[in-house]
This record gives structure tokens, C-alpha cells and sequence, in this order.
């Protein structure tokens, strides 16, 4: 599979998009009290950068991996979440 393809059913995954909201709450909550309004717009950029970093690094993970793809009814391949969930949970908690 392509890594264009792989990085397209990741980010439309749910624990992906999931993760994607909680880091911008994150970056929102953390510039809340600020009064510049570049701040937000920076936290917002650099939360995007930093959730890109680790979907890069899924689609690393899920290259090494093929049986995070299973294929359904229709003979297309669809993510199982489960595995997905591990990965993001490892490289987040290594990222700690």
C-alpha cells in the first residue's frame, strides 16, 4: 500500500482524529489566559505539527505492520482501530 493511501485512512480514523482534538484542547486551553492574539493561532500551528509528527510515525509503524489492515465485505482494507489505538498509545507514552 502507498504511504499517501495508509496516511489517508489514519487521519479519517477515529483514535487519530480523537487525538488530533485533544491536543488542540490542549493548545487552546494552555493559551486561554493569553491576551496575544497570535498566541493561539501558534499553539494551534504547533499542535498540528506535533500530531503530524506522530501520524508520521503510525504510518511508519503501520508499514512495518500489515495486520493493521483487514479487508472487509467489498475487498477493501479498513484499519482495525484496536492496533491502531497500541501504536498511538506506545508512541505517545514514549514521547512522555
Amino acid at each position: 500500500m502507498k504511504d499517501l493511501l495508509i496516511r489517508h485512512q489514519l487521519e479519517e480514523s477515529h483514535p487519530i482524529r480523537e487525538y488530533k482534538a485533544q491536543m488542540i484542547l490542549k493548545a487552546l486551553t494552555a493559551t486561554a489566559t493569553v491576551s496575544e492574539p497570535n498566541a493561539k493561532l501558534e499553539a494551534l500551528r504547533q499542535a498540528n505539527q506535533r500530531t503530524n509528527a506522530v501520524i508520521e510515525r503510525v504510518v511508519d509503524e503501520v508499514k512495518k505492520d500489515r495486520t493493521v489492515f483487514c479487508r472487509e465485505q467489498c475487498g477493501l482494507y479498513q484499519l482495525r482501530e484496536q492496533k491502531v489505538n497500541r501504536i498511538l498509545d506506545d508512541l505517545t507514552a514514549e514521547s512522555k
